[in-house]
């Protein structure tokens, strides 16, 4: 996966073209744990092989797909690089 959020891209179904895929989380570590202003939390969870997850799995232990503003993220990286 390309971590730059210039060039990743469209690379999961719910995202749209001014979002960054952060990546999977578990749900209660996304809600809680995940701080940027920005961050919506997906519905779709998909397995590496672009397979959805089955539906024996309970909501709790089921990754959720994160995303947040490409501003944000841009903003966040020339602050990491520009010492601001």
């Amino acid at each position: 996966m390309d971590m730059n959020p210039r060039t990743q891209g469209l690379v999961h179904p719910e995202q749209k073209s001014v979002e960054f895929f952060l990546g999977y989380f578990d749900p209660k570590f996304a809600e809680q744990s995940l701080n940027w202003k920005t961050k919506r939390i997906g519905g779709i969870s998909l397995k590496e092989d672009g397979k959805p997850y089955p539906s024996t799995i309970l909501d709790a232990y089921r990754p959720v797909p994160v995303f947040v503003l490409r501003a944000e993220i841009l903003e966040y990286h020339y602050g990491i690089f520009y010492g601001k």
